[in-house]
C-alpha cells in the first residue's frame, strides 16, 4: 500500500488508491483470461486425443451428447463438468505437464491471494483515509460554527457598544442643556437680586440697565463668572511642547538611572567576587589595591616601551656592524687574490 505522501489532500490520495485498485483488478482480468485460455487448450488437446487415439467409441445419443457437452461447459467450482474436466486433467496429463501445470496453478494463486491482500489494504486505506476526511470535515465544521458564534458575539459586544457610546452621549447633552439651564437661571437670580433702578436716575443708568438686561450682556456676565484668568493665556501648543520636553527629559533621566544601577550591580558582584577569593573586607583596601596595580602596569608598560627602542636601536646597530664586517672581508678576500697573482 502506497504511503500517503507528505503535503498531499485527501482528493489526491483518493485518487491514487482509486488507480493502484484499478491496475490490480486489470492484473486480476488478465489471470482469469490466461486461466480459461489454459482450460480452452485443455478441452482443445483433450478433444484431438479422444478423435485420434480413441476412434472406436461407443456411440451416443442426442440427449446424451447434448447432457455431457452442458456438463462439460458448467465449469463453475463444485459442478460435475468442473470436477470432470479436474479428473480428466489429473488422468490424461503426464507428471511434466502435471507438474507444470499446478507451478502455474500455484503462482496464478499466488498472484491471485497478493492481489485480494492488496486489494483489502486498499480498501481499509481507503475507509482510513474516508474517516480521516469526515473527522477533517466535522472540525472544519466546528471551527466554521465557532468562527460564527464569535462574529455573532462580537457584532453583538458592537451593537451593545453602540448603544452605550449613545446613551453616554445623551447623558453628555442632557447635562450640557442642564448645566446651560443652570446658569441662566443663575445669572437671572443674580439680575434679580441687584437694586432696582430709581426714575430719578439719569438716562444713561437706564440705558445702562437694559443694556445689563440684554442676552448679550448676560453672555458677558456669565463668561466673567465662570471663566478663569489663566484661560486667556492658555496655549495649547506651549502646553504641549511643556510635556513632551517633560517626558524626554524622565526618559533619560530613567535611562541614567538604570545605568547607574547595573554599574553599582557590577561594582557590587567584582567586589563580592574579590572578597570571598581574597578575603579582603574593606572597599577601600581593594581600591588601593587595584590602584596600586594599575600605577604598576603603567609603569611595566613604559618599562617595555622603552625597552623595544633599545631593542630596535641595537638591531639597526647590529645591522651595520655586520654590513662593515661583510665589506671588510671582501677587502681582505681581493687582497689575498691580488696577492697570489703576483
Amino acid at each position: 500500500m502506497p504511503a500517503p505522501p507528505r503535503g498531499s489532500s485527501a482528493s489526491s490520495y483518493l485518487q491514487l488508491l482509486h488507480r493502484d485498485i484499478e491496475v490490480t483488478t486489470r492484473k486480476l482480468e488478465l489471470e482469469r483470461r490466461r486461466l480459461g485460455k489454459l482450460f480452452e487448450d485443455f478441452s482443445r488437446a483433450r478433444a484431438e486425443f479422444d478423435d485420434k487415439v480413441l476412434p472406436s467409441k461407443k456411440q451416443k445419443t442426442e440427449q446424451d451428447i447434448y447432457r455431457e457437452k452442458a456438463m462439460a461447459n458448467d465449469t463453475s467450482p463444485g459442478s460435475s463438468g468442473y470436477n470432470n474436466r479436474v479428473k480428466e486433467i489429473l488422468q490424461s496429463c503426464s507428471s511434466g505437464a502435471m507438474r507444470s501445470l499446478e507451478s502455474r496453478i500455484s503462482k496464478s494463486t499466488a498472484k491471485l491471494n497478493t492481489m485480494n491482500d492488496n486489494v483489502k489494504s486498499i480498501t481499509a486505506s481507503l475507509s482510513e483515509v474516508s474517516a480521516a476526511f469526515e473527522s477533517d470535515r466535522k472540525a472544519t465544521a466546528d471551527c466554521q460554527r465557532k468562527l460564527s458564534e464569535l462574529t455573532a458575539a462580537k457584532d453583538s459586544e458592537k451593537r451593545a457598544f453602540r448603544e452605550e457610546v449613545r446613551d453616554i452621549k445623551k447623558q453628555i447633552t442632557n447635562s450640557s442643556r442642564e448645566s446651560h439651564e443652570w446658569e441662566i437661571q443663575n445669572s437671572r437670580d443674580v439680575l434679580r437680586q441687584r437694586p432696582s433702578v430709581n426714575p430719578s436716575d439719569s438716562q444713561g443708568d437706564r440705558r445702562s440697565v437694559v443694556r445689563f438686561a440684554s442676552s448679550s450682556a448676560r453672555e458677558t456676565m456669565l463668561t466673567g463668572y465662570t471663566s478663569a484668568s489663566e484661560e486667556g493665556t492658555f496655549s495649547e501648543m506651549n502646553t504641549m511642547k511643556r510635556i513632551l520636553k517633560l517626558a524626554f527629559l524622565n526618559s533619560i533621566q530613567r535611562r541614567h538611572i538604570r545605568q547607574h544601577k547595573r554599574n553599582s550591580e557590577v561594582f557590587e558582584e567584582a567586589f563580592r567576587t574579590i572578597k570571598q577569593a581574597t578575603g579582603i573586607t574593606e572597599v577601600a583596601e581593594i581600591v588601593r589595591i587595584f590602584v596600586k596595580l594599575e600605577e604598576q602596569n603603567f609603569g611595566l608598560a613604559t618599562y617595555s616601551n622603552t625597552l623595544s627602542q633599545d631593542i630596535e636601536g641595537w638591531v639597526k646597530e647590529n645591522g651595520k656592524l655586520k654590513k662593515a664586517l661583510g665589506m671588510h672581508h671582501a677587502r681582505v678576500a681581493g687582497d689575498i687574490q691580488k696577492r697570489q697573482r703576483v
